[in-house]
């Protein structure tokens, strides 16, 4: 496998599923077969949101929803749970936590008013040129799966924080994902 190194790489986004299940961090995102990974991220900043995969114990037998080792590995100045925003240059990053308290680990993420309030309060304040909104899984999916389980679309990205982010952003006339 050939090593690519983004020489100008100031930062990474990624949209997490990092660790399945949570007890496999050392397995499966510190990997030593992936030094070139583990190298590159203590060169520029790695910033995640939570998935549904960081919350599993071994062997998917249940879920940790306080996420511990995601918190450890990746401490941001979290407003509660796992949701945040930064500014970085012309760029606003809001970072989503779909997996509240009363989450099913089995079902799709979901969206509660107290952070639906703070994404709305959050995106108005901003006046960056740019403004990109990172969550795990997306409102619309083509549905399929190479695990077995189907990825439908998630009801409450369409129903929620899709019309909240066209309502924001009615001005520029598109949708930013």
């Amino acid at each position: 496998m050939e090593t690519v190194i983004i020489p100008n790489l100031q930062f990474a986004v990624f949209s997490s599923q990092l660790a399945s299940p949570q007890t496999n961090w050392q397995k499966q995102f510190f990997n030593s077969t992936t030094s070139n990974i583990s190298q590159r991220i203590t060169e520029v900043p790695f910033v995640s949101c939570l998935g549904n995969h960081e919350l599993y114990y071994y062997n998917y037998a249940g879920v940790d929803i306080t996420s511990g080792l995601f918190g450890k590995y990746f401490p941001y100045p979290f407003v509660e749970r796992r949701y945040w925003s930064y500014d970085y240059s012309p760029v606003y990053f809001t970072y989503i936590d779909l997996y509240p308290a009363w989450y099913n680990p089995y079902g799709q993420g979901l969206i509660d008013d107290d952070q639906l309030t703070w994404i709305e309060n959050d995106l108005s304040s901003t006046t960056k040129e740019w403004e990109i909104v990172v969550l795990h899984e997306p409102g619309w999916s083509a549905g399929g799966s190479s695990s077995g389980y189907p990825h439908p679309n998630n009801e409450d990205v369409q129903n929620l924080l899709q019309p909240l982010c066209e309502q924001i952003w009615s001005t520029t006339g598109f949708w930013r994902t």
